[in-house]
C-alpha cells in the first residue's frame, strides 16, 4: 500500500511539472496570420500564450545575464592565475638569488 502511494504521489508531481517554452517563432499562415509559436524545453512545439513569451523572454535575458557572469568570473580567474604565476616566477627568481 505504501508503494502505491509514493508511486501515486511521484507520478501526480510529474504530471504538475510544466514545459518550460525557450524560444518563440513567428510564423505565417495560408491565409496571411501570423501566429507565434513556442518551442519548449521537453522539446513539444504549440502555440505561444503571452504568459509563455514572457517566460521565454525573461528565460533568454537570463541566460545572457548568467553568459555576462561567467565572462566576467573567467576573466577574474584568468587575472588572478596571472598574478600567482608572476609572484610564483619572482619567488623562484628570489630562491636563486638567496633572498
Amino acid at each position: 500500500m505504501k508503494q502505491i502511494f509514493i508511486f501515486l504521489v511521484l507520478f501526480l508531481l510529474i504530471q504538475t511539472i510544466q514545459a518550460q517554452p525557450m524560444v518563440v517563432q513567428e510564423q505565417k499562415l495560408n491565409n496571411g496570420e501570423i501566429v507565434r509559436m513556442c518551442v519548449f524545453d521537453n522539446g513539444s512545439y504549440g502555440y505561444c500564450t503571452p504568459e509563455d513569451e514572457y517566460k521565454a523572454i525573461n528565460a533568454y535575458q537570463n541566460s545572457k545575464q548568467q553568459t555576462k557572469i561567467q565572462k566576467f568570473n573567467t576573466g577574474v580567474n584568468n587575472t588572478v592565475n596571472t598574478i600567482n604565476n608572476l609572484l610564483d616566477s619572482i619567488r623562484i627568481i628570489g630562491s636563486y638569488f638567496g633572498i
